[in-house]
């Protein structure tokens, strides 16, 4: 019988360019719905002005998640720091 061989399952850290990339898609996803409701709040409370309700609603939706899509990629960034492997740092404590 053939030895069964295990394949090693190995996680590697998400790059700094994952990490700004998965910020701004949560920060945009999240601006969007907020826009949504606060640009249909805007809408329904004042009318739509002369632009119509989809052009304004779009345009809250779309400020709302170019903000909190940059605020959210630039704070992913600088909370995640690299730090060293948990091995390295258990064979430090261990000295």
């Amino acid at each position: 019988m053939p030895p069964v061989t295990t394949t090693q399952i190995t996680s590697r850290e998400l790059s700094i360019f994952d990490k700004i990339k998965m910020g701004a898609v949560m920060g945009s996803t999240v601006g969007a719905v907020m826009g949504l409701l606060l640009g249909g709040m805007a809408v329904r409370q004042y009318g739509p002005g002369s632009q119509g309700y989809m052009r304004t609603v779009g345009q809250y939706m779309l400020g709302s998640a170019a903000t909190l899509g940059l605020f959210m990629s630039v704070g992913s960034v600088i909370r995640s720091e690299s730090y060293p492997p948990l091995a390295h740092r258990r064979s430090q404590w261990e000295k």
